[in-house]
């Protein structure tokens, strides 16, 4: 479903735009964009370099679920990248599960505003129709079971981020608070 989309990066980029531009700004921060125009944000590398990221994220993850049925290192994927965004200072400081879970924000959005892409009820702005693709075969599921799909793929992908991060910050603190206290009881 999501390789049969024409530009899934371009949808990632407008989602995430989207994301800290209207709905999180304060996510500017973790980007470094703060004072960028939003015309100018996926220019900018980091900002850039996370649409590319998670768009090959959600491949990898779909191409695993759904080709090879490799529900293990699909979970291990998603639960791998919630720990590597515990090197996100802005994260570190900010992510709560229970107050401001950037995590749930972030899917609830691509709930929202990216099934409807893979349902076809909304397409790419300039969108060259003589460019489309031909469809292989036809599609044999209705929209409503693709968003109900998607909204659980969404919803884990959430929990299980959200969930990793949790244990590696809590992890990486108790790691760090080991070494200050055999520093302090060496002195």
């Amino acid at each position: 479903m999501f390789q049969r989309l024409d530009d899934p990066r371009e949808i990632v980029g407008m989602i995430f735009l989207d994301i800290v531009y209207d709905i999180e700004p304060d996510m500017k921060k973790a980007f470094s964009i703060e004072r960028v125009p939003k015309a100018g944000m996926l220019m900018m590398p980091k900002f850039g370099g996370h649409i590319s990221r998670f768009t090959e994220f959600l491949d990898k993850t779909t191409s695993m679920l759904g080709f090879t049925e490799n529900l293990a290192g699909a979970l291990q994927l998603v639960r791998k990248s919630g720990r590597a965004h515990t090197k996100q200072g802005y994260l570190d400081a900010n992510q709560n599960n229970f107050a401001k879970n950037y995590f749930e924000i972030v899917m609830n959005v691509f709930i929202e505003r990216f099934i409807s892409f893979l349902t076809g009820k909304e397409e790419l702005p300039d969108r060259d129709t003589k460019d489309e693709k031909k469809v292989r075969f036809a599609q044999s599921y209705t929209s409503s079971q693709i968003t109900e799909v998607w909204t659980k793929f969404f919803n884990l992908i959430a929990v299980e981020m959200a969930d990793s991060f949790e244990m590696e910050r809590t992890r990486q603190r108790n790691a760090q608070s080991q070494k200050n206290t055999c520093a302090s009881s060496a002195s």
